[in-house]
């Protein structure tokens, strides 16, 4: 039986490009666990380049013929850092070739959990699988807006007749700790100002809720700097100042990964985040400060809470 190949040379090129410049590369075990890899299973993972990484990875999925795994890589990973640059219509049409659309629809189909299913087109009839995604997130939202104007209906309505009745016992107050835990239901309003800084963290934003390897995207206006760190504070009793990998800087933007937390952080922790640029002490990955590091630039400090 022959194997079945899904991309070109030019479509693997493309990927691994993009691969490199998301910076997807630097947490390969994290990377491969999201598409549903093994990782233990691809002897590359380790002592490879990035870029080398990157094009064994993706020619390994093309090989097995791993169609779930591409489309993951293609929409989940790849598509949310560059839907609004010239690459979208590029990785729109890989997703495409992919069928990543039917692909991603059956799979969840087969999932116990509740999601909203996506729809599969009727032959001869194209539809592109970033399009659709955006709709089906419209859809969650107005039924989530639904559900709240029924939830802030029965509300009042409960308002309205205990007011006509003795009260029987009080109700058990909420701590401020715990309103904190569920950022799923919680939508922030950065109330930080914009920064006049040399090198300013665009995202994620102020306050925002993050999940544990949330991708970080910045400018610099500092002509010289080549490349960005970033360290993140968790707010709880005695922890450390955490060094993360470096960002380079391209054309003034940088973007990379970090760890926010561990897996089983408890929804609601508040972290901190900074950058520096040219720091007086050297730096390294992984290292755990005392206090935040003194540099030539910096950073204003944002807030995040992991989900």
């Amino acid at each position: 039986m022959s194997t079945q190949f899904f991309l070109d040379e030019n479509d693997m090129g493309t990927l691994a490009k993009l691969m490199l410049r998301s910076q997807q590369v630097r947490t390969r075990e994290a990377l491969c666990l999201r598409i549903g890899i093994d990782h233990r299973r691809l002897g590359f993972i380790k002592d490879s380049a990035d870029d080398d990484f990157a094009i064994q990875l993706i020619n390994y999925l093309n090989e097995i013929s791993d169609k779930e795994a591409l489309c993951k890589l293609c929409c989940n990973e790849l598509f949310p850092v560059f839907h609004h640059g010239t690459y979208a219509p590029i990785l729109s049409d890989i997703a495409a070739k992919l069928h990543c659309n039917q692909e991603l629809s059956q799979n969840s189909s087969n999932k116990k959990q509740s999601t909203i299913p996506l729809p599969i087109p009727a032959p001869g009839v194209s539809v592109n699988p970033f399009n659709q995604l955006v709709k089906n997130k419209f859809i969650t939202g107005g039924t989530i807006v639904l559900i709240g104007l029924a939830g802030f209906y029965l509300s009042n309505q409960n308002s309205n007749s205990s007011s006509a009745q003795p009260t029987l016992s009080a109700q058990p107050q909420i701590s401020s700790h715990n309103s904190n835990l569920n950022c799923a239901n919680i939508s922030f309003k950065s109330s930080q100002k914009p920064s006049s800084a040399k090198v300013q963290i665009l995202n994620p934003s102020h306050e925002e809720c993050v999940e544990q390897l949330p991708l970080i995207q910045g400018k610099v206006t500092v002509p010289e700097a080549n490349q960005v760190w970033i360290v993140v504070k968790p707010l709880t009793d005695n922890q450390p100042y955490y060094v993360q990998a470096p960002a380079r800087v391209t054309n003034g933007e940088f973007q990379t990964q970090i760890h926010v937390g561990y897996e089983k952080t408890v929804p609601g922790t508040q972290f901190e985040i900074r950058a520096f640029v040219e720091p007086i002490e050297e730096l390294k990955e992984g290292q755990k400060l005392d206090g935040w590091p003194k540099a030539r630039w910096s950073s204003d400090v944002i807030s995040v809470k992991r989900k």
